[in-house]
């Protein structure tokens, strides 16, 4: 780990065995009203160099809107570190870096809009977005649905991300058969600001506010055939190991419950937590009475709480530890994991720390949150035919 003079934090985890390198660099994103679905734009401008650079040494890239960040990742063979360290930098630079034609702007504008849209479109990617809105208000509609990106000019674009893109608020992370001198040394001094993207980032920073947003259009009606029901408890205070495990436990006894598609997930997003139920409402119910979808989700939760023991606990345990170690099983994999624990925490140690707390769970931890969490409202989301 270490924080090149002007540039980014930068983990690494060096393989030596491993003949391919695997970085991923994310930018902590805001997005202030007027310009929510910004950073879903960023990184569809960003999507065709960053793939045909990776391409073209033979590896691949991916870039995604997270929840709280903006997502860069390139994987390929360590031999060409360089060239993908800096095809990583010029993507991330975004519109302040490169010149924009409006044509792109205008593809990469329909394709975050279409992403939004698709986020209206069926009912469970629906409940699960008010279900976030609900948890976790303050960070608002990741997406920005409903909101008309035709006003979104290369210039306004611009502006924001400089002021976005900081070293301050990224992070890379690199891993692989790289040393770890030479990652860092690939990003010290990024993001390198020039030219109108420099001007637009110093606008930014003396509080220059983007123009009148376009109005608001009205969203498109979901197609939905099935209530969909989705419980939240927030969860912030409670050891997050505890919640993977408890998550674990609660899938096993909605699977045995027979409510099928059911789920149940612990939602982790820059320290923020909540442990989550979702489902499909079973054919011929109506929403109401015992055996309803709500009624059912709940009684899951008291009959793991009230009927957890060690057995059962070992087994979750070995499983979300196994999830973990499955998921960094590759250097691009290892990478994903390291940043996403990085996003979530500001620890560049935390995906380790996270495995080791969750071998030293116990039935009593997990009974222990889960009736608090029973205590306390949660927040409910529901989407109807």
């Amino acid at each position: 780990m270490a924080r090149p003079a002007l540039g980014p934090l930068v983990v690494v985890r060096e393989q030596p065995e491993s003949r391919l390198v695997a970085l991923r660099l994310a930018v902590r994103v805001e997005e202030p009203q007027g310009l929510e679905g910004a950073a879903r734009v960023v990184v569809e401008l960003a999507r065709a160099q960053l793939e045909a650079a990776a391409a073209a040494v033979g590896g691949r890239a991916s870039v995604e809107r997270t929840t709280t960040h903006a997502v860069f990742r390139v994987v390929g063979p360590a031999d060409a570190f360089e060239r993908l360290a800096a095809a990583l930098r010029l993507a991330a630079a975004g519109p302040a870096g490169a010149d924009v034609g409006q044509s792109a702007l205008a593809a990469a504008r329909v394709v975050a809009e279409a992403q939004a849209a698709a986020e209206l479109d069926t009912p469970e990617p629906l409940v699960r977005a008010k279900l976030r809105e609900a948890l976790f208000p303050e960070l608002g509609s990741v997406s920005g649905r409903g909101v008309d990106l035709a006003g979104l000019t290369a210039e306004r674009l611009a502006r924001w991300w400089s002021a976005t893109a900081t070293a301050s608020r990224s992070a890379v992370v690199v891993a692989g058969g790289v040393e770890a001198g030479r990652a860092v040394a690939a990003f010290e001094g990024w993001p390198v600001r020039a030219g109108r993207g420099g001007r637009a980032g110093a606008a930014a920073a003396r509080g220059e506010g983007p123009p009148a947003q376009a109005a608001t259009p009205r969203p498109p009606a979901p197609q939905v055939v099935t209530r969909w029901v989705a419980l939240g408890y927030p969860a912030t205070g409670e050891d997050p190991a505890v919640l993977a495990v408890a998550a674990a436990l609660l899938a096993e006894e909605l699977g045995q419950s027979g409510l099928g598609g059911a789920s149940a997930e612990l939602w982790w997003n820059a320290g923020r937590r909540a442990l989550v139920l979702l489902a499909p409402e079973p054919p011929g119910r109506n929403g109401d009475g015992d055996g309803s979808v709500r009624q059912r989700l709940e009684r899951a939760v008291a009959a793991v709480a009230e009927g957890v023991d060690a057995a059962a606990v070992a087994r979750a345990r070995r499983r979300a530890v196994r999830d973990v170690l499955f998921a960094a099983r590759s250097a691009e994999g290892l990478a994903e994991v390291l940043g996403t624990m990085l996003d979530r925490t500001g620890e560049p140690n935390a995906a380790l720390e996270f495995v080791a707390a969750l071998e030293r769970v116990g039935a009593h931890d997990v009974a222990h949150a889960l009736q608090a969490l029973r205590e306390t409202r949660p927040e409910v989301a529901e989407v109807a035919p």
